[in-house]
């Protein structure tokens, strides 16, 4: 089922602008430059834009997405904007943030390498768990 996109009204956006007057600008695009909440409301519903890599296996999946909102806590660095997240059985087990895309493209690798790498691990104990099960020599 797709979603259908709401265009904001000018009196919508002039709402959030006011949000944005009175407690300063905390959201941005992908390239790290500030935009206004009601610019990031309209990126924010289209899934393409919000969707940097996806990686599904057999076992577990690894998303890794825009979030436009600084997820650092004050840390007064650039924004953390990025998060990539792993699924295993639809249950997210390992959550990894970043500032640039380029490093959010990069954590998302590392991580599909770290986990098809657990996976393999865990299919080698496995069926050598099976075998000492089923063969007693």
């Amino acid at each position: 089922m797709t979603a259908v996109k709401k265009k904001l009204t000018e009196r919508e956006k002039k709402e959030l602008d006011k949000f944005d007057e009175k407690f300063g600008i905390r959201h941005w695009d992908k390239l790290g430059i500030p935009m206004r909440m009601s610019d990031f409301i309209e990126k924010f519903e289209d899934i393409e834009y919000r969707r940097i890599d996806e990686y599904k296996g057999a076992f577990f999946t690894v998303s890794t997405v825009w979030l436009g909102m600084d997820h650092g806590h004050g840390d007064n660095e650039s924004p953390v904007i990025f998060e990539s997240m792993v699924f295993c059985f639809g249950e997210g087990i390992e959550c990894w943030r970043y500032r640039t895309m380029e490093k959010a493209k990069e954590g998302h690798a590392k991580l599909v390498k770290l986990f098809a790498w657990r996976v393999d691990i865990f299919l080698v104990q496995f069926i050598r768990s099976l075998g000492n099960i089923f063969y007693r020599g």
